[in-house]
């Protein structure tokens, strides 16, 4: 009935029957997504308020749901989170088979998205994590590895499932992160390594500093951009090639 419903484009309609079989499968997280999408269209198409609730219920549910990882990189994409964009949909493009018609159209959109991130010079930013075979780089040791830890005094504030940005950017000029990883709080104290492969854009990777400052940030919303409320910690300067660096998130971002 919902499917039928969205096809000949009653979203209202469809919404409304998603909603009712949602309810009785709660942990299906396809069932949510498409629930999503028919809500968003309803509204406009758009996602703002519940739709974008169930295309982060569907990702805590099953983080490779290929609607949901879609649709998230779009509702971000809008909102000019060029990085959180690339996350999702970098994500979506990794468990896609190439021969998908759909498999080129989400790299064209990834090469945008990273486009309008390289060419703005936002504030410190976290951003999702985009996954990479390893680079020469690792076995160079053009690397900076270690762990990052989260306060006990800050524990009460965090949910298990509130993201973890861990990001390195250059110690002088630009601000955009040059290596990303991704994870969740209820994953810290959680090791990490910050490669080429994390490279958020071809042209700015970490092997080419010399110089980097790591921030560690746990995010509510799951935003790239920096929220008052936020939590997080870093480093000062310190070199790329530094291994065993030990980073506390300890403080909340103004």
């Amino acid at each position: 009935m919902a499917r039928t419903q969205y096809a000949v484009g009653n979203f209202s309609e469809a919404a409304a029957a998603y909603a009712k079989v949602s309810a009785l499968l709660p942990e299906n997280a396809d069932l949510i997504a498409d629930y999503a999408d028919a809500l968003a269209m309803s509204q406009g198409r758009t996602f703002t308020g519940r739709p974008l609730e169930l295309v982060r219920r569907a990702l805590v549910l099953n983080p490779k749901q290929w609607k949901a990882l879609a649709m998230a990189g779009s509702e971000a994409f809008e909102r000019r989170d060029y990085v959180a964009a690339i996350d999702y949909w970098q994500r979506l493009h990794n468990i896609t088979p190439p021969e998908a018609p759909i498999a080129q159209q989400l790299q064209g959109s990834i090469d945008r998205a990273r486009e309008l991130a390289g060419s703005s010079v936002p504030p410190p930013l976290a951003s999702g994590f985009v996954e990479g075979a390893p680079t020469r780089s690792s076995a160079d040791g053009r690397t900076v590895t270690g762990t990052v830890t989260l306060s006990a005094a800050l524990m009460s504030k965090v949910q298990p499932d509130d993201s973890v940005f861990i990001f390195a950017r250059p110690a002088d000029g630009s601000r955009m992160p040059v290596a990303v990883v991704r994870a969740r709080a209820k994953e810290l104290p959680l090791q990490f390594t910050l490669d080429d492969s994390r490279a958020m854009a071809p042209s700015a990777k970490i092997s080419n500093l010399a110089e980097v400052i790591v921030t560690a940030r746990v995010s509510r919303s799951g935003n790239a951009i920096p929220a008052s409320g936020d939590l997080e910690g870093g480093t000062e300067k310190i070199k790329v090639g530094s291994q065993g660096v030990a980073i506390t998130i300890d403080r909340a971002v103004p």
